[in-house]
């Protein structure tokens, strides 16, 4: 695989994961990525017109089968999941 193949397949899922609304990128302790489409937030502070980027707490659960050796396989694993 070429360099120009995969920073352009790099370039496309970022852009994608960029488009996307509630995505949680995770990494654990040993250097293992996930992607996760849900989680569970818990918003501090409920007034979104006045303050679009509030405090929140974020848990996600990320099952064995969901980590992944890279943030690209992550990346990819969730973009299969949202076609």
């Amino acid at each position: 695989m070429s360099d120009a193949f995969k920073y352009g397949k790099i370039c496309g899922a970022l852009k994608w994961l960029e488009q996307q609304e509630g995505i949680n990128l995770v990494s654990d302790d040993a250097g293992h990525w996930a992607c996760k489409a849900f989680s569970y937030h818990h918003l501090e502070e409920p007034n979104l017109q006045d303050n679009p980027r509030i405090p929140i707490t974020i848990r996600t659960v990320v099952f064995d089968n969901e980590w992944c050796d890279t943030i690209m396989e992550a990346i990819e694993k969730c973009m299969g999941g949202s076609r």
